[in-house]
């Protein structure tokens, strides 16, 4: 069973990041987010959660998948160390995805100054 809860304003916070910008479906991206929950993780232990967003939020007009320019790389100082994202489905954003390219898994999230634009 899965239990839904607010994000914390960190939570928050990071998924606000990766929507900035002007890019089609920003918008409606933004006010998904200024209302999403927290609606579990992908697995246990997992730094990469589930959202869940109100039924009556507008819709983000754009395929499932990956949401296009929300992709941002880790960085631990130099060294690329993963990256985060979120995931869309029906145009509701779905998921936050934090992947890594290192031999352990993150413990945590990533701080916002290791949250960089891809190159």
């Amino acid at each position: 069973m899965t239990t839904i809860r607010e994000l914390t304003s960190f939570e928050r916070e990071l998924l606000s990041l990766l929507v900035l910008g002007d890019w089609e479906g920003a918008e409606a991206a933004r006010e998904q987010l200024r209302l999403a929950k927290h609606a579990g993780p992908w697995t246990s232990g997992s730094q990469s959660f589930h959202v869940d967003v109100e039924s009556g939020s507008p819709l983000v007009s754009l395929p499932d998948g990956l949401l296009n320019n929300t992709e941002r790389a880790v960085h631990d100082g130099d060294d690329c160390i993963g990256g985060v994202m979120l995931w869309l489905q029906a145009g509701r954003i779905s998921g936050f995805e934090y992947y890594w390219v290192t031999d352990d898994p993150p413990l945590g999230l990533p701080t916002l100054k290791q949250v960089r634009h891809m190159n």
